[in-house]
């Protein structure tokens, strides 16, 4: 069984006819309607009668008809355009046609006018001509073609792209702008069209009227009738000089940035806000051991042993709830941590750099093992220099001042029986003999503090416990209570410098009465503390610590030490050096053999 086919609705009216009578003066009266006119105002026919036809007229458009009266009285046909008001508030363009038919008796002109609605036009019109000043004032070439590519529009910005005026290529086909090795471009391109009827967009390059090559983003669009036939294609053009300018200058750019990090003996790595891991360097995968694929998005904290790890992200989260930076913009030595987890001193800038919205920051690290190895060998040298120095003064001088002693107390002791007037002479020789044997031994002694023995750390700190309460007249004491064996001379004596170096700075800066140095081993680790009762080291050290204190950093690290510095609550500060005795061999001490034995500062 067949379906009933759907009746369409019939179109709205769209036309009426009213008659009205004009008077040499202009005053018109009406008296009839015809047609649609209550479907299109809303309004009976007797509202000509009550308001009058000008009472209908959207006020603006009330001028567009002042001359019609003359030019109907003068017995000539009149067409206006312009907008009534219906009875709902909207607004009906029509298209009024007036015709003077005959001149009754008393002057009066019988007129005959029929009105057409024409709102449908005019808003086409409107649109269109919305839509050629938009094409006309764009900066992108637009042209309409036929299927055959034959242009057949062309606006301003076409002009000035492409250097053609709009006569000159008007009927002619776009292969005018296509290069020779592309010529059959645009054929294939209006084939796309036909065959699939949809917008397509590509780069391509198109000719000037001078011959040079232009870079443009084509859109090609389908264009089609009123029965929806396809009836050819608009095409926009973009030039894009500028912009494969400025990507060839990036990418230029780019490529030196690529090779000047590729080639730099330092690492660099990029970390993001969350601290994952965006890029890293050769130098860099060589320094820790790691490709870019096994950290690319990990957590930059996989390149630090504790407590460096678990310590960092707290440290980016402070920055950003602060913005004090601890480490920003300031170089500083640190340690990292290999893929094998061996750990080695490096030497560690960063920096910020903001990426559009994103927050980045970059890292330049610099493998420090080998100049701390130097430096190392060059303090050894130096403290042996100082130890030979000090046993030639002890034994060199120091015995030949002992010598002179002797022989110039004999003399005095001589030129005293023969009650000679020079006896008072050699008395005072002998005295500062005496004197500059006391010098020369306090000499050694500064110069060669602990001696090579195994116990020679504990002798040393005893010492220096007696000679600070014998100097400086405060509370001095040294506590071992067992006794610690210490072999390799150089970490004692490093041990002893940083125990010197705290006490002068409890003496100096804390101006403490008293001091406690104790010596202790705890399974294999040998530590050294010194407390005082001083008025202990600040909340917050200065950005440029004192010389004292970057000495006994950089001593605990030639030795692979844990340096502590703590203020106590009671009152004072207490610093505490601690050093693995297996780890305590000269040859033992490159950071690549310690893991987890950094240079910690509390």
């Amino acid at each position: 069984m067949a379906k009933k086919r759907k009746e369409s609705e019939p179109p709205p009216p769209t036309d009426f006819v009213y008659i009205f009578h004009l008077s040499p003066s202009g005053e018109v009266r009406h008296e009839s309607t015809a047609g649609a006119f209550t479907e299109i105002t809303g309004y009976p026919p007797s509202i000509l009668q009550e308001r009058g036809w000008t009472g209908l007229i959207y006020p603006k458009d009330v001028p567009l008809l002042a001359n019609r009266p003359a030019a109907l009285l003068a017995g000539l046909s009149d067409v206006r355009e312009y907008r009534l008001m219906t009875a709902d508030g909207h607004l009906e363009w029509i298209r009024d046609y007036a015709q003077p038919m005959r001149t009754e008796t008393d002057g009066r002109i019988f007129v005959f006018a029929a009105a057409q609605v024409i709102t449908a036009r005019k808003r086409l019109q409107e649109e269109m001509g919305r839509l050629a000043s938009i094409v006309e004032s764009s900066e992108d070439a637009i042209m309409d073609v036929t299927l055959d590519g034959v242009i057949v529009s062309w606006n301003r910005a076409a002009e000035k792209i492409y250097g053609y005026s709009s006569d000159d290529v008007k009927g002619r086909t776009t292969t005018l702008l296509v290069p020779t090795d592309r010529i059959d471009e645009m054929a294939r391109i209006l084939a796309d069209v036909r065959r699939e009827g949809s917008v397509l967009r590509m780069e391509t390059v198109r000719l000037h009227k001078d011959g040079r090559a232009i870079p443009v983003a084509l859109t090609v669009a389908p264009v089609r009738d009123p029965a929806g036939q396809l009836a050819g294609a608009s095409i926009i053009s973009r030039d894009i000089s500028l912009l494969k300018q400025a990507e060839s200058a990036l990418q230029e750019s780019a490529a030196k940035t690529t090779a000047i990090l590729s080639t730099m003996v330092d690492g660099v790595i990029t970390i993001d806000e969350r601290g994952s891991i965006d890029s890293i360097n050769p130098a860099a995968e060589g320094l820790f051991g790691y490709s870019f694929s096994e950290v690319a998005g990990q957590n930059v904290k996989l390149l630090m042993p504790e407590p460096y790890y678990g310590e960092h992200d707290e440290y980016l989260r402070n920055y950003f709830r602060t913005g004090k930076a601890k480490i920003i913009g300031i170089g500083r030595e640190v340690v990292g941590r290999r893929k094998d987890g061996s750990i080695f001193p490096m030497d560690l800038a960063v920096s910020e750099m903001f990426l559009g919205e994103r927050r980045f920051f970059a890292g330049i690290v610099r493998d420090l093992t080998e100049r701390k190895r130097m430096e190392r060998q060059v303090l050894e040298i130096s403290d042996r220099e100082q130890r030979r120095i000090g046993q030639d003064l002890h034994d060199g001088l120091g015995q030949q001042l002992a010598g002179i002693g002797f022989l110039s107390k004999s003399l005095e002791q001589r030129l005293t029986k023969q009650k000679a007037s020079e006896s008072d002479d050699a008395r005072q020789i002998a005295n500062l003999v005496s004197e500059a044997i006391a010098q020369a031994r306090g000499m050694a002694h500064g110069l060669h503090p602990v001696d090579m023995s195994a116990t020679g750390l504990e002798s040393a700190l005893k010492e220096l416990a007696l000679t600070v309460q014998h100097t400086f007249r405060i509370e001095c004491s040294f506590t071992c209570d067992q006794p610690v064996l210490l072999s390799d001379g150089a970490v004692a004596t490093h041990l002893y410098r940083i125990a010197q170096e705290a006490v002068n700075n409890a003496i100096k800066h804390g101006k403490a009465e008293g001091v406690w140095i104790v010596l202790n081993r705890i399974g294999d680790t040998i530590t050294v503390s010194v407390r005082d009762n001083g008025v202990g080291i600040p909340d917050t050290l200065p950005e440029k610590k004192g010389m004292g204190l970057q000495t006994m950093r950089y001593r605990a690290a030639l030795i692979g030490a844990t340096l502590s510095i703590l203020k106590v609550r009671s009152g004072g500060t207490r610093v505490d050096c601690s050093v693995k005795q297996s780890d305590s061999a000269a040859e033992n001490n490159d950071y690549g053999k310690n893991p987890g034995q950094g240079t910690a500062e509390t």
